[in-house]
């Protein structure tokens, strides 16, 4: 009984180290995702619209 309770303990934290790296791997992948789709991402310039002036046409006489 003594061994199978030994065995059960060392699956157990085998199983917890493999679970741990398998985390960090996808903490891995997603942050090198992240900055993929930043670097693509164009930047978005903000543009100052032109003021819309009142302008004299000569479509009419005075």
């Amino acid at each position: 009984m003594k061994a199978y309770i030994a065995e059960l303990e060392s699956l157990v934290t085998q199983l917890e180290e493999e679970n741990t790296e398998l985390l960090r791997e996808q903490e891995e992948r997603h942050q090198k995702r992240l900055k993929e789709l930043l670097e693509r991402v164009t930047p978005v310039i903000v543009r100052k619209k032109p003021s819309q002036d009142l302008r004299r046409t000569n479509s009419m006489q005075w």
